[in-house]
């Protein structure tokens, strides 16, 4: 009876750590980005070859300095531009591909 309770438990575990593992290699089908070139600061956070690093902190730091980041690119968001039509304001926005969820961020010495 208790071996049989013991292999009850080695199996819920088995099978515990089978399901996290089956979450973990799902996000691991997104695609991370190297970005790689010199930091531009713009007013919506910091630019890095066409590539746009929402809200980064102290953006101003890493002006000029040759830097590189890794995350996963959205290139859907909600600050892209519509196309203007007569008529109607003109949008606030900016038409690149925005850095989401920065995996890592350095600065290179060149």
């Amino acid at each position: 009876m208790i071996i049989f309770k013991q292999i009850n438990l080695i199996c819920f575990i088995l099978l515990i750590l089978n399901v996290n593992c089956i979450k973990k290699s799902g996000s691991m089908s997104e695609n991370i980005i190297i970005v790689e070139g010199i930091a531009e600061v713009s007013k919506a956070g910091l630019v890095i070859e066409g590539v746009m690093l929402l809200d980064f902190p102290e953006k101003e730091k890493y002006k000029g300095k040759y830097v590189r980041a890794a995350g996963i690119i959205d290139k859907d968001h909600p600050f892209k531009l519509n196309k203007y039509k007569k008529g109607e304001p003109v949008n606030q926005g900016f038409d690149m591909p925005v850095m989401i969820k920065i995996q890592f961020f350095e600065i290179i010495e060149k």
